[in-house]
């Protein structure tokens, strides 16, 4: 599988004279998902490369997933090699089943994460170690006995390893494993609850906590505790694994693993680059992963496996500005290591001004270090950084500086007050941050009400100029459309809409055929730069009906389902109608619809 496939004539236009990477992802909206695909897509546009993104579903094991004939499409006419998200896609059929569906793609050079395929490299993240963290955590440190476990799919095979790791801990813990305190087939988290306490009768008070596989059960997990009214954490503590936004951000934080997604979408397309280049590649890569305590298990992140630094001598407290000098360079290494390399976006050396500015206000200057404070977070909140990483910061230079103040001495007292005012303006800028997210989301969800109402309306003489006046607003610049020439086919395709906002191009019903592996025809290709798109499966009642190709130019991509929906519809309701006519418009440019510019994904 990694010997690089010979050129054929016709290639995409997306692909022309550009290297393309394809991605077989099951989904792009969930919130693993999103990180993952985001992640790869920052790192193909930094090399030049595209990046395909192929979204058909789960694989199902009679092909009675519409959604799957997507994947059909990708191969040698679109992409130099393809990544395969192994794990997602053999959630129904297994790793097996992966393998059997990838021999389609003999000859294109393979990169698999998540899980392996024979004969490709294969990307893995250290499950088993993470899982084996939590599970040891919540027993030895909180004392905990009756752990429940919700487990997932049983063909993904990430899923079925932290679930036989838990097995495993408790057994070597010397505990009993209660075939009752363990959830399958649950939809989400609120049904798992409710099959612990209502199909299997665990009275949940008598739990002491619960793991789910995944960060998306965890919280809903949270959620339905608390609404039954069983307090987390005092009556049962909740973990999970992934460690996506929506748990940080729960109430209470989620105890969960971490997973190195941004490491692992910019190493596989490294690894899927190098392919192409010849270079040799590992067989299997794992990277790996991290518990992160917080406050759903009763430990707090800010406190968790602080270390503290040796007493200091009198000496050295008497002039402080001589031991934290010449201890800089740790002082450095240690705030820079609690940032885990989530405050790039603070820009080089924010570690030297922060310590620079501390020493300046214990000598007598007027808030210098809470204004360094201030203008770094919202740098990194600009950035689309993890302000709350900077609660770690904070720890660790403290942890690093106060000993070195004489217990009794003015410095020390005004180094205390300055934490904790630093402390303040990093939680006021998360109240700010969250409080301005509710807002956008809002926003949000009343343009995309005006874009369903505009969509029910197609197809008119207008739609073009209407369209092209509401996908900027979603953050939408470059859009196809696609309908099978004939319905669950997927061979030929004609183009149904071409959107492109920066050569302000709208074209509604040609009447032109091309090959389905070239996604798009030659004319309204997106021009010589390179591009990160989703390819989304069309359907109406089970039916292929075509596909959708959407510009990944927004953290948030569902509205790209939202609307592959509403044209799955259109497209069902326009094969019964004899009566369209072909439009192509060229919009004035005189008067351009209004662009919204996407945020950049390489800053992301």
């Amino acid at each position: 599988m990694s010997d690089r496939p010979s050129r054929r004539p016709k290639r995409s236009p997306l692909a022309v004279g550009r290297v393309t990477i394809g991605l077989l992802i099951d989904w792009a909206v969930g919130a693993y998902q999103k990180d993952l695909i985001f992640a790869m897509a920052a790192a193909a546009l930094k090399r030049n490369v595209n990046l395909l993104c192929f979204t058909g579903g789960s694989l199902a094991p009679s092909g009675e997933n519409a959604h799957n004939a997507v994947f059909s499409l990708a191969g040698p006419d679109n992409a130099d090699a393809l990544i395969v998200a192994a794990a997602g896609l053999g959630n129904e059929v297994g790793q097996a089943g992966v393998e059997r569906f990838c021999e389609q793609f003999q000859g294109v050079p393979l990169v698999s994460v998540t899980a392996e395929i024979q004969g490709a490299p294969c990307l893995l993240v250290d499950n088993q170690a993470g899982m084996r963290e939590m599970v040891l955590h919540l027993i030895r440190v909180h004392g905990h006995r009756r752990i429940a476990f919700v487990r997932g799919h049983h063909g993904n095979v990430e899923i079925e390893g932290r679930y036989r790791i838990y097995c495993e801990v408790l057994d070597e813990e010397g505990l009993e494993i209660d075939e009752k305190l363990i959830v399958d087939g649950a939809r989400d988290g609120t049904e798992a609850v409710g099959i612990l306490a209502d199909r299997h009768g665990i009275r949940l008070s008598t739990l002491d906590a619960i793991i789910a596989y995944n960060d998306v059960f965890a919280v809903e997990i949270l959620q339905e505790l608390e609404r039954r009214g069983i307090r987390v954490p005092d009556q049962v503590a909740v973990g999970g694994f992934d460690d996506i936004e929506e748990g940080r951000y729960s109430n209470p934080p989620l105890t969960t693993v971490r997973q190195p997604l941004r490491e692992l979408g910019a190493q596989a397309i490294q690894l899927a680059t190098d392919l192409l280049s010849g270079i040799a590649v590992p067989e299997r890569t794992t990277l790996p992963t991290q518990l992160v305590v917080r406050g759903s298990c009763r430990c707090f992140a800010r406190a968790a496996h602080v270390t503290p630094v040796q007493a200091t001598t009198p000496g050295q407290r008497r002039h402080f500005e001589t031991a934290l000098v010449g201890r800089r360079d740790l002082i450095l290494a240690d705030i820079a290591r609690s940032a885990r390399g989530a405050l790039g976006a603070a820009s080089a050396g924010w570690e030297g001004r922060l310590f620079t500015a501390l020493l300046n206000d214990l000598r007598g200057s007027e808030n210098e270090f809470l204004k360094v404070v201030d203008q770094t977070v919202r740098r990194v909140l600009a950035g689309g950084g993890e302000v709350r990483v900077f609660y770690q910061v904070l720890v660790a230079l403290r942890r690093q500086t106060v000993p070195a103040l004489d217990p009794g001495s003015e410095q020390r007292e005004r180094a205390e007050v300055l934490f904790h005012e630093a402390a303040s303006i990093v939680s006021e800028t998360l109240e700010r941050a969250e409080a301005h997210g509710r807002m956008q989301l809002a926003a949000r969800a009343d343009l995309l009400a005006g874009a369903v109402s505009t969509l029910t309306d197609w197809p008119t003489r207008d739609f073009s100029r209407m369209l092209a006046g509401e996908l900027p607003k979603l953050g939408i610049a470059l859009l196809y459309v696609a309908s099978f020439v004939r319905a669950a086919d997927t061979s030929r395709a004609r183009l149904f809409l071409a959107f492109d906002a920066a050569r302000k191009l709208c074209v509604d019903n040609s009447s032109e055929t091309f090959a389905s592996g070239g996604l798009m025809p030659t004319a309204v290709a997106p021009g010589d730069r390179p591009v990160a798109v989703v390819v989304a499966p069309l359907s109406f009642e089970g039916v292929s009906l075509g596909f959708l190709l959407v510009e990944l130019s927004s953290r948030e991509p569902s509205p790209y389902y939202v609307l592959a929906s509403l044209i799955s519809n259109a497209l069902h309701l326009a094969r019964r109608d004899d009566s369209a006519v072909d439009v192509i418009s060229t919009l004035p440019p005189a008067a351009p619809p209004p662009v919204t510019a996407p945020p950049s994904l390489e800053e992301n």
